[in-house]
């Protein structure tokens, strides 16, 4: 996740600082926008994305997370689930 959604949700963060507002201005009829009141969300995979955001040292004014990854140390991420001990491996051929 780190090399390229990491880099590129970086990335998107900065370019809606100091490009967006330009774009909107010029394509939108003069919309304003406030550099400094970005926010970020994401869906599952974009929603762990956009709280990792906030750990930037300039995080979003606001992160939406619908149904991302968090509380990784949770028994659930790690622990085996004894509804699937009766599935077989996956052959290591496969992978």
């Amino acid at each position: 996740m780190y090399d390229g959604p990491w880099e590129d949700a970086k990335d998107v963060l900065a370019w809606c600082r100091e490009e967006l507002g330009k774009v909107l201005k010029e394509e939108d009829g003069g919309v304003e926008v406030d550099p400094g009141r970005v926010a970020a969300m994401g869906h599952s995979a974009g929603a762990a994305l956009a709280l990792l955001l906030g750990g930037l040292p300039n995080p979003p004014q606001a992160l939406l997370d619908f149904y991302g990854m968090k509380y990784l140390t949770h028994p659930h991420w790690h622990t085996p689930n004894p509804s699937f001990s009766h599935v077989p491996d996956y052959p290591p051929d496969h992978i």
